[in-house]
């Protein structure tokens, strides 16, 4: 950045001479200066569009504290990513729509389950730090003890795709540290998390899971209340 410019040599000013592309922190660490600064930058968030409102002494500040103004469409959760990539590939789109929808099999994941919620879009520690965003684990990501973890795209330690099971038990799944950017349905297909029965202590047990846990149905396979499976309880009766 040229702070000092001379004022006897001409040089040429691009929009990182004197500010940023961003700001540093506590300037939100995105370079879609037009997302907050429409009145003054143009969509390409490079050309000044008012050159009445740059250089003014005043920050012209406008923006729409949606969480879907930044990321997400329909909701919250990517596609789209704060980066602007749309497909599950990107570490930051990833499985979130996979989490965040739920499905026949599992109950929807709320966002505070893994990142921390702002009150306010510009609440310290949400848009003032480098990408990736923060995880912040909680409610049954932690259960039976569990120490999850998210590096090298992979989720660990997590008790929903059964790294940590019931008293420490084994829970025998197949894929139990699931990655984050393979969306096919083979992460949490039945018997990833956990056996089928699982291991002992476990009854083994080869009639019907439905005889002790009254959440599955008669077909083994399906749930009769989907959001009570991967909550973090074992929904556990015996006639």
């Amino acid at each position: 950045m040229a702070l000092s410019p001379s004022w006897i040599e001409p040089q040429a000013l691009g929009c990182a001479s004197c500010h940023g592309q961003p700001p540093s922190a506590p300037h939100p660490q995105i370079e879609d200066c037009s997302l907050c600064h429409a009145e003054t930058v143009a969509d390409d968030d490079r050309t000044i569009i008012d050159v009445l409102h740059h250089v003014d002494g005043f920050a012209d500040v406008s923006f729409d504290s949606a969480c879907n103004s930044c990321h997400g469409d329909e909701n919250a959760a990517p596609p789209r990513d704060v980066s602007g990539h749309s497909a599950s590939s990107a570490s930051g789109v990833g499985a979130h729509q996979a989490h965040v929808l739920g499905s026949p099999t599992s109950r929807a994941v709320p966002c505070a389950e893994c990142h921390t919620v702002p009150d306010d879009v510009l609440a310290a520690g949400h848009l003032d730090s480098p990408l990736p965003a923060e995880l912040t684990f909680s409610g049954a990501a932690l259960a039976f003890g569990a120490e999850p973890s998210f590096a090298a795209g992979v989720c660990a330690n997590t008790p929903c795709h059964g790294a940590v099971f019931p008293e420490g038990n084994d829970s025998g799944g197949l894929i139990t540290v699931p990655e984050w950017t393979r969306v096919d349905g083979t992460q949490a297909a039945c018997g990833s998390c956990h056996g089928l029965p699982p291991p002992a202590p476990h009854p083994y047990y080869t009639e019907a899971c439905s005889d002790c846990h009254e959440n599955v149905a008669a077909d083994n396979q399906s749930f009769v209340s989907p959001e009570l499976h991967v909550d973090g309880e074992v929904t556990f009766a015996v006639p």
